[in-house]
């Protein structure tokens, strides 16, 4: 190792040790994501709407694919960029929350209360410009400490707080949950591209009412689920192209043998 090399561990070194980095490194160990594709998540799991009313896990999604977006509302600043992110991909996708799918926030934090989740809501709801969306379309809601703890052991998803701020390590996640309830697909870090979700979306549920560019995508990408995301699928895309050579071929074939038939004496 060179001397500047060194020189600059040994700073880094103190820093941590300075600040106070090494024990938050301890609670950002404890945080992670433990994929449960295909767990069903429990309908009766009980929660509080932003108005303080009552509601469940199950009445969020009314049978229709949901977007679950977990967070907690007062956090310093992953939490806003994972809400914000959801909210700008819904405002370009273009399909109303409520009607073709389903979309809420979860806090994870029991500390959390439903005034904090009103103030979130505002705030994501001011981000979609092109339409108009209702509270109740995308609800935010808040559980005690036995409905947190249930609901992150069924997404997989592992918190850690920190002793001395209070916050809370945890993995930047949207949780897509198929129409039968049970999870289809998990959407990592602070923004979802649009295509990625109408395609999560499609997947999950809402191609019953798919139109042919929809139906087209999903023929044409696949779920790569060590990335985390959609990905073009090859193998479709060469029979496409296979499909349009011979379409092509045919045509030129046939064009050309009508161009050498003899013409007809006395055709008009």
């Amino acid at each position: 190792m060179s001397r500047t090399r060194r020189s600059l561990a040994l700073l880094l070194a103190w820093l941590v040790s300075a600040s106070g980095l090494g024990a938050a490194t301890q609670v950002f160990n404890g945080a992670g994501l433990d994929e449960h594709l295909g767990a069903l998540l429990p309908d009766d799991l009980p929660l509080l709407t932003s108005l303080g009313q009552p509601t469940t896990l199950g009445a969020l999604r009314a049978g229709g694919p949901l977007l679950l977006v977990p967070a907690y509302y007062r956090c310093p600043m992953l939490c806003g960029l994972v809400i914000s992110g959801v909210a700008q991909a819904i405002d370009q996708l273009g399909w109303t929350p409520g009607e073709r799918f389903r979309v809420a926030t979860v806090s994870f934090d029991a500390q959390d209360t439903p005034q904090d989740a009103r103030r979130a809501q505002a705030t994501a709801l001011g981000l979609i410009a092109h339409q108009r969306v209702a509270p109740a379309a995308w609800p935010f809601t808040v559980g005690d400490d036995a409905a947190v703890q249930r609901l992150l052991g069924c997404i997989g998803m592992r918190i850690s707080r920190d002793p001395v701020s209070g916050q809370i390590a945890h993995p930047a996640v949207v949780v897509v949950v198929a129409t039968d309830g049970r999870i289809s697909r998990y959407l990592l870090g602070i923004g979802v591209p649009e295509r990625q979700l109408r395609l999560a979306l499609l997947d999950a549920g809402a191609n019953r009412t798919a139109t042919v560019s929809d139906a087209a995508l999903l023929f044409c990408y696949h779920y790569d689920p060590a990335a985390h995301r959609y990905g073009f699928a090859v193998q479709n895309g060469m029979r496409i192209g296979a499909l349009g050579a011979a379409l092509l071929a045919a045509s030129v074939i046939g064009y050309c043998s009508w161009r050498r038939q003899p013409t007809r004496r006395g055709a008009p």
